[in-house]
């Protein structure tokens, strides 16, 4: 035992416990491994200081290396908003990270990490400060087990103070029999999240800052590739949020244009007479007067060359203020967006907002809406339609794929509303393999999808259908349209946090609950930087308060789902 023994009266009563002096003490245990999925590290400490630039020295340590996948098994402290509690366990090839608690030197804390093939839970001084889902056997290894010290050849990480009743288990000790040790019972902890599939992304840990718009790196596993080919215009330090007021697309891009305005009205721009929260502007149309056809305030998205996979997030804020006395009960229309081609523009919309109606069709008085979302030839859209779908145009064209949904009333209207589309077009002509996932989301009540995944033909084949539809597609623009008219005589709309990735879905984003599909509350994030185990990001809290608990999610690009990862906003407590 390389170590020296301290006399002492310990916090467990006993008159025995090991001082490590910070610079070479430690106790080598042997080989010791963990057969099966039941593990328990526990140990007393005192420390004097805690060494290292990180403060992290190792209590119990099994490990080849510093980083995260060469960690078998460790419990130790961390520098993270504070000196923290930090417990890692490998489980068929990889390492999860829990941190948690309030550390302080001089004084004695019982620091315990459990597993038990299920949940990994991490106790200081009896309390459980953390815990996350997971299942497998604890990996083994040829390395030896070290106390107040990592072993010889992985990295020195040096306790400076004393241990006692240190204890590694191969079952999960119960939260009742940490509380007896320490002196006190500890309560039940929470049921945890569903645990993660093996292969599924998954983050370890956090570095940087947590501050709206600071760079936070995520390390962890399986979040596979992504090109960065993105265009983001959102954020708080971001194009809309910035650029001076009036500023119209040309200004916010090489890739912007303006939209043709068949009404004469509107042209988009920055304004600040609706704002989410956090922010001091957003992107500003309007329409006002009858017409039966009227585009106003559109923009297009045209970053030159093609593209066969797109996802789109963005938020808008649409207002129908006034609409015709005489129209019938389907109400009047609003046209949001549309994705197209090149390939044999309508000449009646000449600048590329036309060949595929988008239309919606509201009505103020009685709130009656529905969602239509479609495709046609490849020309992707959205519209709300009437309750009378045959009223829809071009309902039953050829070459048509089409989905109505219900609403509430007015759920989508005077307030902040998230839009996403993600689509991916079929393999080959008359392939019904195309990808189509459209989601509306309402934060605080919920979201609504068209999920039509494996389910769509985006190219046709269908004679003597203009010619578009017997040729190979491949997308190259992207219009918010704006289209309003046909009895909606006055709407004003505003978009903000913009988001436009092609060639893949794979992104990040923060949520309000710890499982993805139980957010009802999502804010889109932008990366930086992408590897399969490091992801660096310009953190984006959207409309989240500065202190709120958020969740980070990698969404990769075949759609699997990591955990989410705790974060608590403009406080770096999980965060190195």
């Amino acid at each position: 035992m390389n170590g020296t023994v301290f006399e002492a009266t310990t916090a467990d009563g006993s008159i025995s416990a090991v001082r490590f002096d910070g610079s070479d003490d430690y106790i080598d245990l042997g080989v010791l491994d963990v057969n099966g999925s039941g593990l328990t590290l526990a140990v007393w400490f005192n420390a004097d200081t805690f060494p290292g630039s990180a403060d992290d020295p190792r209590l119990i340590s099994k490990a080849s290396g510093t980083s995260s996948g060469e960690h078998v098994f460790m419990l130790s402290t961390i520098q993270s908003g504070g000196v923290r509690l930090r417990a890692r366990v490998r489980v068929r090839g990889n390492t999860s990270t829990v941190i948690g608690g309030n550390v302080g030197a001089g004084v004695w804390h019982h620091a315990a990490v459990t597993y038990d093939g299920s949940t990994l839970i991490l106790y200081l001084d009896g309390n459980q400060v953390e815990s996350m889902p997971l299942t497998g056997a604890v990996d083994m290894a040829p390395i030896p087990v070290m106390v107040g010290s990592q072993p010889p050849g992985a990295g020195p990480r040096f306790f400076d103070g004393l241990l006692d009743d240190v204890r590694i288990l191969q079952r999960a000790m119960t939260a009742s029999e940490i509380g007896e040790i320490v002196g006190s019972p500890s309560p039940p902890p929470p049921p945890p999240p569903p645990p993660p599939t093996s292969g599924e992304p998954n983050i370890d840990e956090l570095f940087g800052n947590t501050e709206d718009g600071g760079t936070v790196v995520m390390s962890g596993q399986n979040f596979g590739s992504h090109a960065l080919n993105i265009e983001w215009l959102g954020g708080v330090n971001g194009v809309i949020n910035t650029l001076p007021l009036g500023s119209q697309p040309p200004d916010w891009g090489a890739d912007w244009t303006i939209g043709i305005s068949t009404g004469g009205l509107g042209i988009p721009e920055l304004d600040t007479q609706k704002v989410r929260a956090n922010r001091s502007q957003s992107i500003r149309g309007w329409k006002g007067g009858y017409s039966p056809n009227t585009i106003n305030s559109g923009f297009i998205y045209e970053p030159g060359g093609e593209w066969d996979e797109i996802y789109v997030s963005w938020w808008t804020y649409f207002n129908p203020i006034s609409q015709k006395a005489d129209v019938p009960a389907t109400g009047g229309q609003w046209k949001m967006w549309r994705m197209n081609s090149d390939i044999k523009r309508n000449s009646a919309f000449s600048n590329g907002l036309g060949e595929m109606m988008s239309s919606g069709d509201i009505n103020i008085n009685t709130g009656r809406r529905k969602i239509y979302t479609g495709m046609w030839c490849g020309y992707v859209s959205h519209f709300s339609c009437s309750t009378y779908p045959n009223t829809c145009w071009p309902f039953g064209f050829p070459g048509q794929t089409y989905k109505t949904h219900p609403l509430p009333a007015v759920e989508d209207m005077n307030k902040w509303v998230r839009w996403e589309v993600y689509v991916k077009a079929s393999s080959d002509v008359e392939v019904r393999d195309g990808k189509y996932i459209y989601t509306m989301t309402v934060p605080g009540e919920g979201k609504w999808i068209v999920d039509w995944t494996d389910q769509i033909i985006t190219h046709r084949d269908i004679p003597n259908w203009q010619d578009y539809c017997t040729t190979w597609l491949a997308w190259t623009r992207f219009a918010w349209q704006n289209y309003c008219g046909n009895g909606l005589t006055g709407a004003k709309w505003h978009h903000d946090d913009i988001y436009i990735q092609r060639g893949t879905r794979a992104r990040v984003e923060i949520g309000d609950q710890p499982v993805y599909a139980n957010c009802t509350h999502r804010e889109i994030q932008n990366p930086t930087a992408w590897s399969d185990d490091t992801i660096s990001i310009t953190l984006n809290h959207g409309s989240f308060s500065p202190s709120d608990k958020a969740y980070l999610f990698v969404i990769r690009e075949d759609g699997s789902i990591s955990q989410g990862f705790p974060v608590t906003l403009n406080d770096n407590t999980n965060v190195r």
